[in-house]
């Protein structure tokens, strides 16, 4: 399960299903803004999914490491012993990420690379230049892409875009 928060501010979470064979299916998204999340809240909707489905049908519910989230997943264990509480990589790995990109090295490269993709965001020109070379040269990625905090991936993604069209911004440069 994971939840997140609306452009409005509304709180979403949805409830996944992972089966043993690699399908997911999308059990529920329920907008939980007039509840607070405590633990017991969360636990109980975690329950409800359970049972909906049938508990012997679970081997673990994952979700991110937040101290409500922890404390929900307990009480769904000491309820259903055979349902394992699990920590979500990706949670895991998007703090590790937010931590390296809070880095001074890694915070002077991003703000680099975020001046390249902005200038050619701004510059119908030099943009319209740059994908024309893109598309003829064939780079992998097809362009320079933006770096957004809340997206970890994206950290990797536009210093990566940067490199790959490092030849043709070499050569967009020359001609302007």
């Amino acid at each position: 399960m994971d939840g997140w928060t609306s452009p409005v501010g509304q709180s979403f979470y949805a409830f996944i299903i992972f089966t043993k064979s690699g399908k997911e299916f999308i059990h529920s998204i329920q907008n939980l803004s007039k509840e607070s999340h405590t633990s017991q809240y969360v636990a109980e909707k975690i329950i409800e999914v359970i049972e909906s489905v049938g508990p012997k049908k679970f081997s673990a519910v994952v979700s991110d490491n937040a101290s409500s989230m922890v404390k929900a997943k307990k009480l769904v264990n000491e309820k259903y012993e055979n349902i394992m509480s699990i920590r979500c990589i990706d949670h895991q790995i998007n703090l590790i990420t937010t931590d390296i990109c809070k880095l001074t090295f890694a915070q002077d490269l991003l703000k680099k690379c975020m001046k390249v993709v902005r200038f050619f965001k701004a510059s119908h020109r030099a943009g319209e230049t740059l994908r024309a070379e893109i598309l003829e040269k064939m780079v992998k990625g097809k362009g320079l892409k933006s770096y957004v905090k809340t997206r970890w991936s994206t950290a990797f993604d536009c210093a990566n875009s940067v490199l790959s069209c490092e030849i043709i911004l070499k050569n967009v440069s020359i001609k302007y």
